[in-house]
């Protein structure tokens, strides 16, 4: 029985060591690369003797078995061979269990084989550091070698600076030298510009004294001018008085034999704004530009109110008056756009219960005549209310001039006149408010007549009676004119 319990121990200690072994290089074996790749191959070859031993020892144990059976006896065969029987079965389990240990040392060989090549890895980046290190340093030396280089750029350039900055200031101090001389020469030529100046301010003196004289003359010319237009203005009146002496008295005197009575009341009209309201919606372009230029006049009559043609002593005013008054024999006069002043002067001395006027502008002090705020596009009157109607450039500021021949001639009686006075303007535009195009042809109208295509709008409500052209430029026409209503009693009185 010794050979058998000395073999048990012997191969349970070769187990145990292996094991003990083979658990250890499971633990150290990622420790480290270099240190575990060593302590491998020396367990690897510590394995590789017990692996001997085992065998040897196996060996041993057969040759133990033989020799025991061979001394054996028959009458020990039964025990002996269950002795060899179970001798076997601890064979065949350490068969197993030394299978187990072969797969343990294959893969301890493969894991080995992986370490190698992470320790060939490992070399290579060793070397490819070196490789790093080595141009890092090449890198290192040659910006050390730049820096050398700057350093002595730097050097010369600094001294380039501070020779051209001795060289500046070399200059800078001949240049100060020049422009004090430069200076002086200034000084001497400013002397001169003063004395020059002064020789000037005496020539600007005499040109001034002459200057006053010559305008004293032009003053002189322009009184006389203005004495000789005065002049033939006092012919025009003189000739116009002469001709038209068959409707005046022997004395030239402007005959009014005026009937009694009073203005025809006036008949519950629309307001300003109401006619406002419905030219806005007859012709919203027009309308809008009209209105704007009606502030213009009020405001400019304001600042300058003697220009109103309705003014005393305005020189066309007066040729006005000779031309109205053979027809103001009596009956009811409405001046249309009679203007701010208490009494149009070409209607002085004329019964004032018999004038009726309208304008849109209100008077500053009230008229004394019966007066209507509002516009000739919508008379606030009966038909038929007037014998006289008069329109002094009036025409050429309302905004239908159609719509206001129609009223005229609405509130006109039969036998009544149409006195006009207006002025043209040579190749004016036929005027159509309702044209979206429409724009003002100045500051204050919004459109001027021309002579023909006024008497041709004209004459489509009125028979003209007289025209009378003036000859001298912008005094303008006068115009008396029937109502075609009246067809028996059209004058036959020359132009």
């Amino acid at each position: 029985m010794w050979p058998f319990g000395r073999s048990d121990k012997l191969r349970r200690s070769i187990l145990d060591d292996v094991s003990a072994m083979i658990e250890q290089l499971r633990q150290e074996q990622w420790t480290s690369n270099n240190n575990s790749l060593s302590q491998s191959r020396s367990e690897l070859d510590k394995l590789e003797s017990a692996l001997s031993q085992l065998a040897q020892a196996g060996d041993d144990l057969r040759a133990d078995l033989k020799d025991t059976e061979n001394r054996l006896d028959k009458n020990h065969s039964k025990q002996l061979q269950e002795s060899i029987q179970s001798l076997r079965n601890e064979l065949t389990s350490n068969a197993g269990e030394t299978q187990e240990l072969r797969s343990s040392v294959d893969g301890l060989t493969e894991a080995i084989a992986a370490l190698r090549l992470e320790h060939d890895g490992l070399a290579t980046m060793r070397e490819e550091s070196a490789d790093f290190r080595k141009g890092i340093a090449n890198e290192v030396s040659s910006l050390r070698q730049i820096q050398e280089n700057f350093s002595a750029t730097i050097t010369n350039d600094l001294a380039i600076l501070r020779q051209q900055y001795g060289n500046f200031s070399n200059g800078t101090t001949n240049e100060l030298a020049v422009l004090r001389e430069q200076n002086t020469a200034l000084n001497l030529a400013d002397e001169a510009a003063r004395q020059d100046l002064a020789n000037s301010h005496n020539e600007s003196v005499n040109s001034c004294e002459g200057l006053r004289q010559s305008l004293e003359s032009l003053k002189g010319e322009m009184l006389l001018r203005l004495r000789m237009e005065r002049m033939e203005l006092s012919l025009t009146k003189h000739w116009m008085l002469r001709q038209r002496m068959p409707l005046t008295g022997s004395s030239g005197q402007i005959a009014r034999n005026v009937e009694k009575g009073s203005c025809a009341a006036k008949a519950k009209g629309k307001s300003l704004e109401e006619c406002f309201g419905e030219l806005d919606a007859l012709v919203p372009k027009a309308s809008k530009l009209w209105r704007k230029m009606l502030n213009v006049n009020s405001e400019d009559y304001k600042g300058l109110p003697t220009d109103s043609c309705s003014v005393k002593g305005h020189p066309m005013a007066e040729l006005f008056r000779y031309f109205l008054g053979p027809y103001l024999t009596g009956g009811t006069v409405l001046d249309i756009g009679c203007g701010p002043q208490p009494i149009p002067s070409y209607l002085e001395g004329y019964p004032i219960e018999l004038i009726a006027g309208i304008d849109p502008l209100l008077p500053e002090s009230k008229h004394p005549f019966q007066f209507a705020q509002g516009v000739a596009e919508f008379l606030p009157w009966d038909n038929d209310a007037f014998n006289m109607v008069i329109a002094a450039t009036s025409l050429d500021h309302v905004l239908l001039p159609d719509r206001v021949f129609e009223e005229i001639d609405r509130v006109l009686r039969p036998d009544g006149r149409f006195i006009i006075w207006t002025s043209f303007v040579e190749g004016a535009e036929k005027y159509d408010p309702y044209s979206v195009d429409i724009k003002p042809v100045d500051k204050y109208h919004i459109f001027h007549f021309e002579k023909e295509w006024f008497e041709e709008l004209l004459s489509k409500h009125f028979h003209i009676e007289e025209a009378v052209h003036m000859e001298f430029p912008g005094t303008g026409s006068f115009y008396s004119c029937a109502s075609c209503q009246d067809n028996s009693d059209l004058s036959e009185k020359g132009n």
